[in-house]
């Protein structure tokens, strides 16, 4: 039998990897670490990636947050998981993306949330999660981690049925879609650049209004500026983040 590995050797595991895109959050510009309450309204502003000192920030107020604005490129799946289960047990909370909502944040917070504005030149990416095609390719001979990695995919597949996510939203895939850099079978369509050059590199996809809508059916989401603007445009494509307005989710109300 496989040994248990350690919680913090697999926390430094877990940090999402970019799908067949390159490995690293998600970034747009340089994101400062802050965590800001404000008691009157009950509202969390909190930056920064999703490390020990996010989780921490969310665990010291999730009894009384009743709105979370974020503005993070994502991070670690354990820390967003107890993140979003601190905050539901809270009594829940609305979500205000206020620049990124990145990867973890865009995988767990956003759609556990009871509403979700995204606010001007606000972007929502997503670039998969784990599966068990990731584990394959990554450690195909290695049954420890396989086998604490799948206690973590089961976890993430309680969490997605009970939240009502497509598993095209986070880009579930086989080991054989990951080699032929394919998005798998739970999306339709191609992402397309936001006017510029196809990027050498993909690094995400920048989630529009309709993908959304087709991959989280029953979540509450609101864009105050639907269309991005020319800056922000030029600023996705320099960063490979790719338009998914020509793409959808596919039976989004099926277990995957």
């Amino acid at each position: 039998m496989a040994r248990a590995m350690r919680p913090s050797a697999l926390h430094s595991l877990v940090a999402l990897p970019a799908l067949f895109l390159l490995p690293s959050c998600a970034t747009l510009g340089s994101i400062p670490t802050a965590c800001n309450y404000d008691g009157p309204s009950a509202t969390l502003s909190i930056s920064g990636p999703i490390d020990d000192d996010f989780g921490a920030c969310i665990t010291r107020h999730a009894q009384l947050v009743e709105m979370l604005v974020v503005n993070t490129g994502g991070g670690d799946v354990i820390t967003a998981l107890d993140n979003v289960a601190a905050l539901e047990a809270g009594g829940g909370y609305d979500l205000v993306v206020d620049g990124l909502c990145g990867s973890s944040c865009a995988n767990y917070l956003l759609p556990a949330a009871r509403s979700v504005v995204v606010r001007e030149d606000g972007v929502v990416m997503i670039h998969g999660s784990i599966d068990a095609g990731l584990v394959e390719r990554d450690f195909p001979d290695d049954t420890e981690k396989m086998s604490t990695f799948q206690a973590l995919i089961d976890k993430q597949e309680a969490f997605r049925t009970a939240h009502g996510i497509a598993p095209g939203w986070w880009l579930r895939r086989t080991k054989a879609d990951y080699e032929a850099n394919r998005f798998g079978d739970h999306v339709t369509g191609k992402g397309r650049t936001w006017g510029g050059e196809a990027p050498k590199r993909v690094r995400g996809l920048a989630a529009t209004p309709a993908f959304i809508a087709s991959c989280l059916p029953g979540l509450d989401i609101r864009f105050e500026q639907p269309e991005p603007s020319d800056s922000l445009r030029k600023h996705m494509d320099r960063n490979g983040w790719l338009d998914t307005s020509a793409m959808a989710c596919v039976d989004p109300a099926l277990p995957g």
